[in-house]
Parts: C-alpha cells; structure tokens; sequence
C-alpha cells in the first residue's frame, strides 16, 4: 500500500535553450530557489540534463546546499541515454557522489529515459515546469494524463506557461503564478498536491483490497454453494441406484452393473461432502468427482472381493436371482464406497507410499 510519508520525487524539465530574452542568471537563481525548497520539503530529484541552459544544474545546486544531513543516499536520480553517458555530470557529483542515483538507458535518443520516466508508474511523483518548448509540452501533457500534481513556473513563459494556463482553467483559477507565489509557496502547494495524491492512492489501494478480499469470499460461498448442489445431487443418485439394486434389479445381469455404479456414485457422494465439510480450496468439483468415483470404486471392490470367494454363486451366468445377502453386501459396498470418498486423499496417499516403497528392477 502507497505510504504518504515516503519521499516524493519531483522530475525537473525546463530550460531557455535558443533563448535571448532570458538571462541564464535569472534561470540559475529561480532554479536554486527551487531546489532549496524542494530540499527543505523533503523532495528528491529526478533530472536529466546538466547543460547550464538546462534548468536542473541550478536546481541540483540550491537542492544539495539545503539537503538534510540525514538525508539517505540517492535522492537526485539521474537518467540519461547511452550516447549521453559522457555528458550529463553534474558538478556536486565530485563532492556528493552519494546523494546521485544514475541510470543509463540502453538507446542513443535521449528522449527514452526522458519520456519513460514521466510515462512508467514509479518513475516520479510530480513534476516542475519552468520555460522549455516541445519537450516540456509533451512531458507535461504525460503528466496529466497520468495524473500527476504538476507545477508549471510562468517565470519565463515557453510551454511551462501554457502548461500552466491549461491547469489554472481546471483548478478554477486556483494555481500558483510566479508573481505571487515565489518559489517557497509554489513548493508548498506543491507538497500539498503530493499529499492528497497519496492519500487518494491509499484509500483506493484499500478500497481494492477490501473489494478483492469480497470477492474472495464470494467466491467461496459461490464455490461452497455450487459444491453443496453437486452434493444434493450425487447423493439422489445415489439413493436412486441404491433403491433400484434393492427393490428392482433382481437379475444378476442387472444387479452387477447397479452395483458398480452405486460404488462410484458413493465414492462421488463422499468425495463432494468431503469438500463441504472441510471447505477445500486445493481441489476443482471435476477432480473432486474422478477421485471420488475412484476410491469409491476401488475401495468397495476391495471391500467385495474376499466375500465373493465364499459366496459367488449369485455372479454366476446360470443364477437366477440376487439372493438376499447379496443385497445386504450391495448396501454394504455403497457404505464402504462413500467413506472412500470423503477419505480419498489418506487412499491415494496410501497407495502412492506403497508403490514408492516397491523394489524397481531386479536384484543383483
């Protein structure tokens, strides 16, 4: 879940590239006035750039003189492309070395670390608009669209003042200019943003937990419920076939063939209360059903097999009729069978020992 009181990472894009009416001075001051409030909020950094005509160098510069000693290691993340491994260095570097965080993206063009840092979810929490022309359009149009709380400086026009125009008619006129609101309470309102971000994020977060942990409880009374009418019907089965080999399947032919199919349908009956007593999560309805009907059938042919031996004149082509201890062995089955069931995992465990313990191979 999102923490409201981890470190907000703000991307800093802007600069007056081709600029003459812009003095490199004036860029440098509002970018180490920011930099020193953003320090002091508790910011950290993501930049790309360090050109002086950039807007991150003086932003890095005021960030480090105002940076907290107790400030943990990489708060300024540096992205940049592979062809610019050589050329963004930012002088604090030699001094700071812990304070950087790089990341060197594997392509040339420097707008893929660029443009994924704004686009990818972890890769920053706001971002600062001063000056710029398409680039900072585009960043700023991502940021948006993603929702992420923006400032956007009109100090020195460019697209960070269109940017901002765009905002101030949504936020109902209420968004910061630079003419009243200085760096300090830019950062403020800034830092406010971030905050009730991270609040929404918290309560949505929560909000699909608690409605996933719902699900998961419909979905096993859904489960439990689907389980309790495959219950209520293999055990009318069971019951039918039980009265048919009781009452009506007098012939040996018939009573055979009864009999088979009330030791599975006892296996199945089992093998699905099972699963409403014990509300098992491990096993689908379908697996359920196959190793039920297995055990039942195994269990209750074991179960008949030593009596037959003494008494199989019944299974015999020449008999007539099922005499009645026949039927009693029958009732007997299904019962053997549908404990069978409801125990089918001790069985198949059972068996599955028994054959790990068989010699394999002959013996020298």
């Amino acid at each position: 879940m999102s923490n409201s009181n981890q470190r907000k990472y703000v991307a800093i894009i802007g600069g007056i590239m081709s600029r003459s009416d812009v003095k490199l001075d004036d860029l440098a001051k509002l970018g180490r006035d920011f930099g020193a409030e953003l320090a002091k909020a508790g910011f950290g950094l993501v930049v790309y750039f360090s050109n002086e005509e950039s807007l991150e160098p003086h932003v890095v510069s005021g960030y480090i003189q105002n940076l907290s000693p107790a400030s943990s290691e990489g708060v300024i993340r540096v992205r940049f492309s592979d062809k610019q491994r050589d050329t963004v260095s930012f002088a604090e570097e030699t001094t700071h070395k812990e304070l950087f965080a790089r990341e060197q993206f594997p392509l040339d063009a420097w707008e893929a670390p660029f443009y994924r840092s704004l686009a990818e979810s972890g890769g920053v929490d706001a971002v600062l608009l001063v000056a710029g022309g398409n680039a900072v359009c585009i960043a700023g149009q991502i940021a948006i669209a993603r929702g992420l709380p923006v400032l956007a400086c009109d100090a020195f026009g460019g697209s960070a003042c269109e940017i901002r125009k765009e905002l101030s008619l949504k936020a109902d006129g209420n968004y910061p200019s630079y003419s009243s609101h200085m760096a300090g309470k830019s950062v403020a309102w800034l830092k406010g943003l971030c905050e009730d971000r991270a609040i929404r994020e918290a309560a949505l977060e929560k909000e699909q937990l608690e409605f996933a942990q719902q699900q998961v409880l419909v979905d096993k009374l859904l489960s439990k419920n689907r389980k309790a009418v495959l219950t209520c019907v293999s055990f009318a089965i069971l019951v039918v076939i039980t009265i048919t080999g009781m009452i009506y399947a007098s012939a040996p032919a018939w009573y055979e063939f009864v009999l088979i199919a009330g030791m599975v349908a006892g296996g199945a009956t089992g093998a699905f209360a099972r699963d409403i007593i014990w509300v098992t999560e491990t096993k689908s309805s379908v697996m359920s059903l196959a190793l039920g009907c297995i055990a039942g059938f195994v269990v209750g042919l074991s179960y008949l097999i030593p009596q037959w031996i003494g008494a199989h004149e019944f299974l015999e082509s020449t008999a007539a009729r099922v005499p009645p201890e026949g039927k009693i062995q029958f009732v007997s089955a299904i019962l053997v069978a549908l404990s069978a069931g409801v125990g089918f995992d001790a069985i198949f465990n059972n068996l599955k020992k028994r054959a790990e313990d068989l010699p394999v191979g002959l013996k020298p």
